[in-house]
């Protein structure tokens, strides 16, 4: 879920050609453990205690990633916190079915797809350079915005 209001903290995305892996950290300060939503790959990083977003990191290869001559992002968006809600209290993780999509606009965007977006799923900038889209209570899509690979 998401906890409108200004975003807590910055990020930064990375991504390593030689590990085929892509990584976005914020500069949230966590405890020992954390509580991880993991989509194939792609594993997604909250805070256990205070359940706010930490990082996410994906192994992806840049090769496989469908390189788009344009991209459906949203023009406007609100601005929040990325919240785990209750209900993941009896485990540190929970691993969903769905497969990400890669969609890349080459020299500036990452879209990260999990489930079919519609005109119920809402975006909310989250961190430097990252939004996320949310429908029906779950991640649709993360935006990374000026990706440079």
């Amino acid at each position: 879920m998401i906890v409108e209001g200004q975003p807590e903290k910055s990020g930064k995305v990375s991504y390593y050609q030689e590990n085929y892996t892509l990584e976005y950290e914020t500069s949230q300060v966590s405890s020992d453990r954390s509580l991880l939503l993991i989509y194939d790959t792609l594993t997604i990083s909250f805070d256990e205690h205070t359940r706010k977003f930490l990082s996410f990191d994906a192994y992806t290869n840049k090769n496989e990633w469908l390189i788009k001559e344009h991209l459906k992002i949203p023009l406007s968006y609100k601005t929040g916190t990325l919240v785990v809600k209750e209900g993941y209290e009896n485990t540190d993780r929970y691993s969903f079915k769905s497969i990400p999509a890669y969609e890349y606009l080459k020299g500036s965007i990452l879209k990260i797809s999990f489930q079919k977006e519609d005109l119920d799923t809402e975006f909310y900038l989250v961190s430097k350079d990252l939004i996320v889209g949310i429908r029906n209570h779950l991640i649709s899509s993360m935006i990374l915005l000026n990706l440079e690979v």
